[in-house]
C-alpha cells in the first residue's frame, strides 16, 4: 500500500472555510413556524382501462 498524500494547506482551509461558513450562517425555524403553502391536493390514479374495448366507454363522464 502506499502512504496518503497530506492535503494541500490551500484545500484544508477552503474546507474549513466552507464548514465554518456553513454552520455560522445557517437560520433555524422558529418552533413555532408553520409552513403556508397553499397548493392545490394532486391525486394519481392507476387503472388498466384500455385493456379491452368496452372498458373505454366506463371512465368518460356523460
Amino acid at each position: 500500500m502506499s502512504a496518503r498524500k497530506p492535503m494541500p494547506i490551500a484545500v484544508l482551509t477552503a474546507w474549513l472555510l466552507c464548514v465554518f461558513v456553513t454552520t455560522t450562517t445557517a437560520q433555524p425555524l422558529s418552533p413555532n413556524h408553520v409552513d403556508d403553502f397553499a397548493g392545490k391536493p394532486r391525486l394519481v390514479v392507476l387503472t388498466d382501462m384500455g385493456n379491452e374495448p368496452d372498458d373505454q366507454a366506463h371512465g368518460v363522464p356523460t
